[in-house]
């Protein structure tokens, strides 16, 4: 099994970190329970604790689970009890296992697309509005999501298992000012607006690859925090407009690298279109630039763990492979 600070994808290592995870999630949510014992009744409380006990930790579940724990905590920490009755409601009477990869965002239920909205629009510096989705929308881009898993399947089979690990719901969805993303308080759960870059292979490859990398990053972040600069220290963004924090230049980085290295191994084992070619160059040698604008930016300014380092360095390496 690879190490941690190795850059390149790897089942075994995700599956490891994403079982810690899911551990670390259901300690959070029997604490909360303890926490609120008087808010709930007693009824509910003993439900919830059988159901806790008895999701597997070997498994996938929905990001709302950790959405829900993410929402508990700013709930008891703002003591908004009617809101802390409510998420145990939904905790107790939903279902987070994955029964489906691809869903509509228009089949989450009226409280599910309100968290989602919240968290997907976090730090956002634009208003989010969202229209319904036809299922013909949906089906087309999710088949072209499909043909980009199946093309990794054939030919980087290791990146795709990886990729099946980290990402459990891929949400296709239709909005104004939301592309695509991804959040810690959804872990698992990718997004993607149906007619963000709809057309191209690489693109939808593109896609994948960049939330899949960032799931990786959340799950490391959440054992050791990589970058030991303060979150209010803001700077130029390789990827954005607007000033980000060196984590986020951080995901930044390790996204273009991993980006970067998956693409030009399937140009160089002709796996894409023949006509994206040129569409390809342009954009390996953007994402190229964009890196080393990020890597420059946090040897300037960062301080790094030792795992921090050693990741952005095996990024590097991978970037010049």
């Amino acid at each position: 099994m690879r190490t941690l600070s190795d850059s390149v994808a790897c089942a075994a290592r995700a599956y490891e970190l994403r079982e810690q995870f899911n551990l670390s999630l259901l300690e959070s949510l029997r604490h909360l329970l303890d926490v609120a014992e008087d808010v709930i009744d007693v009824s509910c409380r003993r439900h919830l604790e059988q159901k806790l006990g008895s999701l597997n930790l070997h498994e996938q579940y929905s990001g709302f689970l950790s959405a829900y724990n993410a929402q508990l905590i700013k709930a008891v920490e703002e003591q908004d009890i009617p809101y802390i009755e409510k998420l145990f409601y939904f905790l107790e009477n939903e279902d987070f296992l994955i029964k489906e990869k691809f869903i509509n965002f228009d089949r989450f239920l009226p409280h599910q697309q309100e968290i989602f909205k919240t968290i997907a629009s976090f730090e956002l510096p634009r208003d989010i509005s969202f229209s319904e989705l036809s299922l013909k929308k949906f089906t087309n881009r999710k088949d072209v999501i499909s043909e980009a898993l199946q093309t990794l399947s054939n030919a980087m089979p290791t990146w795709y298992e990886e990729i099946q690990v980290l990402v459990s719901e891929i949400v296709i969805l239709d909005a104004i000012n939301l592309n695509a993303g991804s959040s810690f308080d959804l872990f698992g759960l990718i997004y993607i607006n149906y007619n963000y870059k709809p057309d191209k292979l690489i693109d939808s490859l593109d896609f994948i690859i960049h939330e899949s990398a960032h799931l990786y990053i959340y799950l490391l972040s959440y054992q050791d925090s990589l970058i030991l600069n303060a979150p209010d220290e803001r700077y130029e963004s390789p990827l954005r407009k607007d000033k980000r924090p060196l984590i986020g230049n951080y995901h930044a980085c390790f996204v273009l690298a991993r980006v970067l290295c998956v693409l030009k191994y399937l140009h160089h084992h002709n796996a894409l279109p023949s006509e994206e070619s040129f569409y390809l160059d342009e954009l390996l040698e953007h994402y190229k630039i964009r890196f080393f604008a990020g890597y420059e930016l946090l040897n300037k300014h960062g301080r790094f763990t030792d795992l921090g380092r050693k990741l952005l360095e095996s990024s590097k390496n991978l970037v010049k492979s």
